[in-house]
Parts: structure tokens; C-alpha cells; sequence
């Protein structure tokens, strides 16, 4: 693979092996899943993520004996710009 790919970066994703009720063992019955994520095609950046706000802090609010103020911030999550350039494999 290095010798055709020199450029391949090969990264585990362990979300994808996750416990849950509905599949106790962690992994799939069809077998292992793959995908492959190209970082740009044609200079043109396939995901990146998004986020509204890092961090906001807002107004401090005097209490009796206290302060306190509250902080939001938020995501939209992964944009994905290229769909097409994202191909998956399940039973590897």
C-alpha cells in the first residue's frame, strides 16, 4: 500500500466499534467497515467542521451572595462538500 499510496494515511475511527444495547459485542455481524476520506479533490476541500461560536460568554448576573453567568457555544458538525469522494466498505 505505501508503495502505490506514499501518501496514505491510514487513521482508526473507534466510534464505529461502539457498545450499545442494540449491539452488545461492539462490532458488526457483517464484518468490519472502512471508509475512505480524501483531505481535498481538485484543491477543493471534501469535509471540514463547522462551528457557530467557540465560546460565549454572556452577561454576569449578581445573586445574593454569588455571581453567575452563563456560557453557550455550538457546532453544526461535519460539512461535507464532496459527498461523491467519500466511498465506505462494510464486510472486510
Amino acid at each position: 500500500m505505501k508503495k502505490g499510496y506514499p501518501r496514505l494515511q491510514v487513521k482508526t475511527a473507534p466510534q464505529y466499534g461502539q457498545q450499545s444495547t442494540v449491539n452488545p459485542q461492539g462490532f458488526s455481524t457483517a464484518g468490519n467497515f472502512m471508509q475512505l476520506i480524501p483531505e481535498a479533490i481538485q484543491r477543493q476541500t471534501v469535509a471540514y467542521c463547522a462551528y457557530n461560536e467557540k465560546l460565549r460568554a454572556h452577561k454576569i448576573v449578581p445573586e445574593l451572595s454569588s455571581w453567575r453567568q452563563k456560557q453557550t457555544s455550538g457546532t453544526w458538525g461535519t460539512v461535507i462538500r464532496s459527498p461523491v469522494a467519500i466511498v465506505s466498505m462494510l464486510g472486510i
